[in-house]
């Protein structure tokens, strides 16, 4: 299977991780950074579960599964205060299913991941033994949450207006998974 974890950026470029579940004793990381948003959609088509680092809709003020997250000690931006994102977050989300993508796509957070799960990102640079950059580390968490959503122990918060996916202290699991594996890392730009 493959997971992926997407940190969009509006003024950067978004950066994609790709976990490739090669066998019990290898895995592949790939690390996309991307400036196409085109290119980055033919990256992202062969995913299975796909978690994005940015709001699903658009609000003014907070939506009400943004309140559910506040209420339990997370801190996330209102879409409105982020709208060049979300808006990029659309565009792509459109062109997607243009494409016919089939896999699972869900919102995440990894401020909030990293905030319920106690994984940052000097762990996660130590356990695949490679150095990472603050939006590499957020897309990786991504990724993770991703598995997480699969494996079905993702922290869910949901309302009306949304859903978003974290990763839960369930977490170090996940991470373990990489622990005393042959873990090849590639790097890309698109």
């Amino acid at each position: 299977m493959i997971f992926c974890g997407l940190d969009l950026a509006v003024k950067k470029e978004d950066v994609l991780v790709k976990i490739i579940d090669v066998n019990l004793y290898h895995k592949i990381i790939k690390i996309f950074e991307c400036k196409d948003l085109i290119k980055l959609v033919n990256e992202i088509m062969d995913c299975d579960v796909l978690a994005i680092d940015s709001p699903f809709s658009l609000s003014i003020g907070y939506r009400s599964v943004d309140k559910e997250m506040i209420k339990e000690g997370f801190r996330v931006f209102p879409p409105n205060f982020i709208k060049d994102l979300v808006k990029k977050n659309l565009n792509l989300l459109d062109l997607l299913k243009e494409k016919g993508f089939k896999g699972s796509i869900v919102e995440t957070h990894p401020r909030s991941s990293e905030k319920a799960s106690k994984i940052d990102r000097e762990m996660i640079m130590r356990v695949i033994n490679h150095p990472l950059s603050r939006d590499e580390a957020d897309a990786f968490l991504c990724a993770l949450t991703a598995i997480a959503f699969k494996k079905r122990i993702s922290k869910m918060f949901k309302a009306e207006d949304g859903e978003i996916h974290i990763l839960s202290d369930q977490a170090f699991s996940l991470l373990n998974q990489f622990v005393n594996k042959k873990i090849i890392i590639e790097r890309f730009r698109c």
